[in-house]
């Protein structure tokens, strides 16, 4: 991960979630992460990611190249 990546990630998560929440010791934090990454990840819509949900942009990527793999497979035993 990128600098600029990190920065990113870090000021979105203080923006919507820590200053949102009210948040105002670590250990409050702490306690909440697990839960933001898993809203961030599966409700979050990105807008680099065609307003996708992580979890959608993946699920979509993935199953488009395990057809791609299969489907070249079939053709490599076709050939032999």
């Amino acid at each position: 991960m990128t600098d600029g990546m990190c920065e990113a990630l870090n000021g979105t998560f203080k923006r919507d979630y820590v200053y949102e929440n009210c948040l105002d010791t670590p250990e409050s934090v702490y306690a909440q992460i697990a839960g933001w990454v898993k809203t961030y990840n599966s409700y979050a819509p990105h807008s680099a990611l065609g307003m996708k949900t992580p979890e959608d942009f993946f699920y979509i990527k993935n199953r488009c190249l395990t057809g791609l793999a299969f489907k070249w497979k079939e053709e490599a035993e076709r050939r032999n």
